[in-house]
Protein backbone atom coordinates (compact mmCIF):
# COMPACT_ATOMS: atom_id res chain seq x y z
CA UNK A 1 0.00 0.00 0.00
CA UNK A 2 1.55 3.39 -0.99
CA UNK A 3 0.26 6.16 1.16
CA UNK A 4 1.30 10.27 1.20
CA UNK A 5 2.81 10.94 3.98
CA UNK A 6 2.45 14.75 2.73
CA UNK A 7 -1.49 14.45 3.89
CA UNK A 8 -0.89 12.21 6.77
CA UNK A 9 -2.65 13.04 10.05
CA UNK A 10 0.41 13.82 12.60
CA UNK A 11 1.29 15.75 15.88
CA UNK A 12 4.07 17.04 14.12
CA UNK A 13 6.00 17.19 10.57
CA UNK A 14 9.27 18.46 9.94
CA UNK A 15 10.40 19.27 7.05
CA UNK A 16 14.44 19.49 6.59
CA UNK A 17 16.10 22.01 3.61
CA UNK A 18 19.27 22.80 2.97
CA UNK A 19 22.81 21.46 4.20
CA UNK A 20 22.82 19.46 6.45
CA UNK A 21 24.18 15.54 7.66
CA UNK A 22 21.59 12.87 8.85
CA UNK A 23 22.23 9.39 10.54
CA UNK A 24 20.41 7.04 12.35
CA UNK A 25 21.98 5.96 15.52
CA UNK A 26 22.63 3.18 17.27
CA UNK A 27 19.13 4.10 19.55
CA UNK A 28 17.35 4.42 16.68
CA UNK A 29 17.13 8.27 17.08
CA UNK A 30 17.71 10.63 14.06
CA UNK A 31 20.41 13.34 14.27
CA UNK A 32 20.98 15.92 12.24
CA UNK A 33 23.98 18.08 12.34
CA UNK A 34 23.99 21.43 10.27
CA UNK A 35 26.99 22.60 7.70
CA UNK A 36 28.75 25.85 8.13
CA UNK A 37 29.10 27.72 5.10
CA UNK A 38 28.79 31.06 3.93
CA UNK A 39 25.11 32.27 4.09
CA UNK A 40 24.11 29.42 5.83
CA UNK A 41 22.53 30.03 9.21
CA UNK A 42 20.27 27.11 10.90
CA UNK A 43 17.08 28.22 11.42
CA UNK A 44 14.18 26.51 13.40
CA UNK A 45 10.41 27.85 12.38
CA UNK A 46 7.63 26.06 13.83
CA UNK A 47 3.95 26.66 12.49
CA UNK A 48 0.81 25.85 14.39
CA UNK A 49 -2.62 24.97 13.11
CA UNK A 50 -5.96 24.01 14.25
CA UNK A 51 -8.05 22.46 12.05
CA UNK A 52 -6.01 23.07 9.01
CA UNK A 53 -5.73 26.66 9.54
CA UNK A 54 -2.43 28.21 10.49
CA UNK A 55 -2.94 29.78 13.82
CA UNK A 56 0.87 30.90 14.95
CA UNK A 57 4.58 31.20 13.41
CA UNK A 58 7.62 31.36 15.46
CA UNK A 59 11.18 30.68 15.27
CA UNK A 60 12.51 29.05 17.96
CA UNK A 61 14.98 30.80 20.09
CA UNK A 62 18.46 28.27 19.99
CA UNK A 63 20.79 28.46 22.40
CA UNK A 64 23.93 29.63 20.84
CA UNK A 65 26.71 26.84 20.60
CA UNK A 66 24.17 24.48 22.32
CA UNK A 67 22.39 21.68 20.08
CA UNK A 68 18.64 20.33 20.64
CA UNK A 69 17.13 17.52 21.38
CA UNK A 70 13.30 17.14 20.28
CA UNK A 71 12.05 14.58 22.88
CA UNK A 72 8.70 12.90 21.36
CA UNK A 73 6.58 11.97 24.46
CA UNK A 74 4.68 8.49 24.03
CA UNK A 75 4.97 8.46 20.52
CA UNK A 76 3.15 5.93 18.20
CA UNK A 77 6.02 4.02 17.59
CA UNK A 78 9.43 4.40 19.36
CA UNK A 79 12.68 5.43 17.35
CA UNK A 80 13.10 6.60 13.93
CA UNK A 81 12.82 4.43 10.92
CA UNK A 82 12.35 5.12 7.35
CA UNK A 83 8.68 5.49 6.54
CA UNK A 84 7.46 1.94 5.17
CA UNK A 85 4.51 2.92 2.87
CA UNK A 86 6.08 5.94 1.01
CA UNK A 87 7.36 4.90 -2.44
CA UNK A 88 7.50 6.47 -5.69
CA UNK A 89 8.54 10.62 -5.03
CA UNK A 90 7.93 9.95 -1.56
CA UNK A 91 10.56 7.20 -0.83
CA UNK A 92 13.46 7.73 1.18
CA UNK A 93 15.20 6.56 -1.23
CA UNK A 94 15.22 9.46 -2.97
CA UNK A 95 17.48 10.89 -0.17
CA UNK A 96 21.11 11.58 -1.11
CA UNK A 97 22.97 8.54 1.07
CA UNK A 98 26.63 10.02 1.12
CA UNK A 99 27.91 6.72 1.66
CA UNK A 100 25.20 4.51 -0.64
CA UNK A 101 26.06 3.07 -4.04
CA UNK A 102 26.27 6.06 -6.07
CA UNK A 103 28.01 7.80 -3.49
CA UNK A 104 31.24 6.13 -1.39
CA UNK A 105 29.57 3.10 -0.37
CA UNK A 106 31.54 2.49 2.76
CA UNK A 107 31.26 4.82 5.96
CA UNK A 108 32.91 8.29 5.61
CA UNK A 109 34.64 9.34 8.31
CA UNK A 110 32.78 12.95 10.40
CA UNK A 111 34.47 15.41 12.09
CA UNK A 112 31.52 15.89 14.40
CA UNK A 113 33.76 18.34 15.98
CA UNK A 114 32.79 20.65 13.25
CA UNK A 115 29.20 20.38 13.64
CA UNK A 116 28.89 21.22 17.84
CA UNK A 117 26.24 23.56 18.36
CA UNK A 118 24.45 23.36 14.87
CA UNK A 119 22.91 19.79 15.70
CA UNK A 120 19.67 18.35 16.92
CA UNK A 121 18.11 14.97 17.80
CA UNK A 122 14.46 13.15 17.22
CA UNK A 123 13.92 10.61 18.99
CA UNK A 124 10.70 9.10 16.88
CA UNK A 125 9.06 9.37 13.39
CA UNK A 126 9.14 8.54 9.86
CA UNK A 127 11.50 9.16 7.41
CA UNK A 128 10.33 9.88 3.68
CA UNK A 129 11.10 12.79 0.92
CA UNK A 130 8.60 15.63 1.42
CA UNK A 131 9.18 17.37 -2.10
CA UNK A 132 11.32 16.07 -4.69
CA UNK A 133 13.69 18.39 -6.97
CA UNK A 134 12.40 19.89 -10.33
CA UNK A 135 15.67 19.41 -12.23
CA UNK A 136 17.25 15.82 -12.75
CA UNK A 137 20.77 15.84 -12.21
CA UNK A 138 23.73 14.37 -12.96
CA UNK A 139 26.98 12.85 -10.32
CA UNK A 140 30.08 14.40 -10.38
CA UNK A 141 33.46 13.91 -9.04
CA UNK A 142 36.31 16.16 -8.90
CA UNK A 143 39.49 16.49 -7.02
CA UNK A 144 40.22 20.06 -5.95
CA UNK A 145 38.40 23.56 -5.90
CA UNK A 146 39.27 24.76 -9.02
CA UNK A 147 38.01 21.47 -10.71
CA UNK A 148 34.76 21.81 -12.54
CA UNK A 149 34.74 18.06 -12.44
CA UNK A 150 33.88 14.84 -14.55
CA UNK A 151 30.25 13.64 -15.02
CA UNK A 152 30.14 10.20 -13.76
CA UNK A 153 26.83 9.07 -13.81
CA UNK A 154 22.82 10.50 -13.43
CA UNK A 155 21.14 10.36 -10.26
CA UNK A 156 17.64 11.69 -11.66
CA UNK A 157 15.14 13.80 -9.28
CA UNK A 158 16.40 13.62 -5.76
CA UNK A 159 15.17 14.70 -2.43
CA UNK A 160 14.66 18.42 -2.22
CA UNK A 161 13.24 18.80 1.17
CA UNK A 162 13.34 15.28 3.83
CA UNK A 163 10.27 14.85 5.40
CA UNK A 164 9.78 13.39 9.44
CA UNK A 165 5.76 12.59 10.38
CA UNK A 166 5.60 12.56 14.58
CA UNK A 167 2.55 10.89 16.47
CA UNK A 168 2.13 11.01 19.79
CA UNK A 169 0.62 11.06 23.10
CA UNK A 170 1.88 13.21 24.97
CA UNK A 171 3.31 16.27 22.43
CA UNK A 172 7.04 17.04 22.07
CA UNK A 173 10.08 18.68 24.40
CA UNK A 174 12.37 20.44 22.73
CA UNK A 175 15.05 20.63 25.11
CA UNK A 176 18.71 22.04 25.15
CA UNK A 177 20.97 19.40 25.41
CA UNK A 178 24.00 20.92 27.53
CA UNK A 179 21.59 22.32 29.79
CA UNK A 180 18.79 19.70 29.66
CA UNK A 181 16.31 22.60 29.70
CA UNK A 182 13.28 22.94 27.87
CA UNK A 183 13.59 25.37 25.06
CA UNK A 184 10.00 24.54 24.03
CA UNK A 185 6.72 22.64 24.42
CA UNK A 186 4.35 21.66 21.75
CA UNK A 187 1.42 20.26 23.56
CA UNK A 188 -0.88 17.41 21.99
CA UNK A 189 -4.02 18.80 21.61
CA UNK A 190 -7.10 18.31 20.00
CA UNK A 191 -7.15 19.39 16.03
CA UNK A 192 -3.80 20.97 16.56
CA UNK A 193 -0.86 19.90 14.52
CA UNK A 194 3.14 21.50 14.10
CA UNK A 195 5.10 22.09 10.84
CA UNK A 196 8.50 22.32 12.24
CA UNK A 197 11.22 23.63 9.44
CA UNK A 198 14.34 23.02 9.92
CA UNK A 199 16.07 25.31 7.36
CA UNK A 200 19.97 25.91 6.59
CA UNK A 201 19.68 26.97 2.82
CA UNK A 202 21.72 29.89 1.66
CA UNK A 203 18.39 31.56 0.39
CA UNK A 204 18.14 33.51 3.43
CA UNK A 205 20.33 36.64 4.56
CA UNK A 206 19.25 36.63 7.91
CA UNK A 207 21.18 34.97 10.48
CA UNK A 208 19.48 32.86 13.41
CA UNK A 209 21.56 31.75 16.01
CA UNK A 210 22.74 34.97 17.82
CA UNK A 211 26.12 34.02 17.54
CA UNK A 212 28.56 35.37 15.16
CA UNK A 213 29.69 33.73 12.22
CA UNK A 214 32.27 30.76 12.90
CA UNK A 215 35.58 30.64 10.73
CA UNK A 216 35.38 28.01 8.01
CA UNK A 217 38.38 25.38 8.27
CA UNK A 218 38.79 25.15 3.97
CA UNK A 219 37.46 28.24 1.70
CA UNK A 220 34.25 28.66 -0.15
CA UNK A 221 33.98 26.43 -3.20
CA UNK A 222 34.87 28.86 -6.06
CA UNK A 223 34.03 26.23 -8.62
CA UNK A 224 30.95 23.53 -8.37
CA UNK A 225 28.06 23.95 -5.49
CA UNK A 226 27.74 24.38 -1.90
CA UNK A 227 27.62 20.49 -2.08
CA UNK A 228 31.42 20.48 -2.08
CA UNK A 229 30.97 22.05 1.44
CA UNK A 230 29.96 18.09 3.17
CA UNK A 231 33.92 17.54 2.04
CA UNK A 232 34.79 20.14 5.09
CA UNK A 233 33.20 17.83 7.55
CA UNK A 234 33.36 13.95 5.92
CA UNK A 235 36.25 12.18 4.39
CA UNK A 236 35.96 9.37 2.54
CA UNK A 237 38.51 5.97 2.39
CA UNK A 238 39.49 6.43 -0.83
CA UNK A 239 39.65 10.67 -0.64
CA UNK A 240 36.94 10.86 -3.93
CA UNK A 241 34.76 13.82 -3.91
CA UNK A 242 31.31 14.61 -5.84
CA UNK A 243 29.28 17.41 -6.62
CA UNK A 244 25.88 17.74 -8.72
CA UNK A 245 24.94 19.45 -11.69
CA UNK A 246 21.65 20.05 -13.39
CA UNK A 247 21.63 17.52 -15.91
CA UNK A 248 22.98 18.37 -19.30
CA UNK A 249 20.50 17.89 -21.91
CA UNK A 250 22.48 16.14 -25.19
CA UNK A 251 23.86 18.33 -27.71
CA UNK A 252 22.91 21.90 -25.11
CA UNK A 253 25.24 23.80 -23.37
CA UNK A 254 25.83 22.70 -20.15
CA UNK A 255 23.92 24.55 -17.83
CA UNK A 256 25.71 26.86 -14.97
CA UNK A 257 25.97 24.95 -11.46
CA UNK A 258 22.66 25.53 -9.31
CA UNK A 259 23.52 25.99 -5.94
CA UNK A 260 23.19 22.51 -4.61
CA UNK A 261 21.49 22.76 -1.07
CA UNK A 262 20.15 19.25 -0.07
CA UNK A 263 20.28 17.22 2.58
CA UNK A 264 22.62 14.06 3.23
CA UNK A 265 21.58 10.82 4.74
CA UNK A 266 24.90 8.60 6.50
CA UNK A 267 23.20 5.31 6.33
CA UNK A 268 26.24 3.92 7.64
CA UNK A 269 27.56 6.26 10.13
CA UNK A 270 26.20 5.51 13.90
CA UNK A 271 26.29 9.17 15.35
CA UNK A 272 27.31 12.61 14.66
CA UNK A 273 28.25 12.84 18.02
CA UNK A 274 25.10 14.48 19.87
CA UNK A 275 24.96 12.81 23.41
Amino acid sequence: MTTDPTNEAVTARMIFTGVMLMCINANKRCEVGMIKCPNHDPKITIRTSKSGAQTNEEVLSWPAYHDLIFKVNKPKRDGVVRHTHASGDFDFKKAIDLEGKNFHKSAVTVNTNLLSGRRLAVTAGHLYTHKLSDDEFDLLKWADQNDVGTTIGSLGRIAEEVGLNIVCGEGIDILDSSTKETVKSLPSLPDVTYEIEVNNDCSREEGALGAPPQPMPNPAPTIGTDFRFYYNVVQSQGGEKFDLRIKVIPGAPPLPFPGICNTAYLSKTKTLGLT
